[in-house]
């Protein structure tokens, strides 16, 4: 199962580098398996929050400057329903996802 506190963290250790870091780093500062670590930054990147940069043999993870509406809807309703239980969690994402006119519907986003 996706761990959303995980991928919380995982955007937040990325945030405070504007050069970028690596997976090394991230896997170390979370205490995390490599392996672990890439699926979720597939994940992460998938949804456009994250993105990377090859330097040499590593890859750079960094946020991407250009957000778009659903990217910005998605991390915000994800911190706004962290405390809802899924049902009422699922009910909101979708109202608002229809109100502002995305695509994507809970299930959609969260896998």
């Amino acid at each position: 199962m996706f761990d959303s506190d995980i991928e919380r963290k995982i955007i937040d250790f990325i945030r405070k580098s504007p050069i970028g870091v690596t997976s090394t780093e991230i896997a170390s500062y979370l205490d995390v398996n490599r392996i672990t670590l890439a699926k979720y930054l597939d994940v992460i990147r998938e949804r456009t929050l994250i993105d990377f940069k090859r330097l040499g043999m590593a890859k750079l993870w960094y946020i991407p400057v250009n957000f778009n509406k659903e990217v910005f809807f998605f991390e915000t309703t994800l911190e706004l329903t962290r405390n809802m239980n899924e049902e009422q969690a699922r009910e909101l994402l979708n109202k608002a996802g229809s109100a502002i006119g995305t695509t994507g519907s809970f299930t959609e986003w969260t896998g």
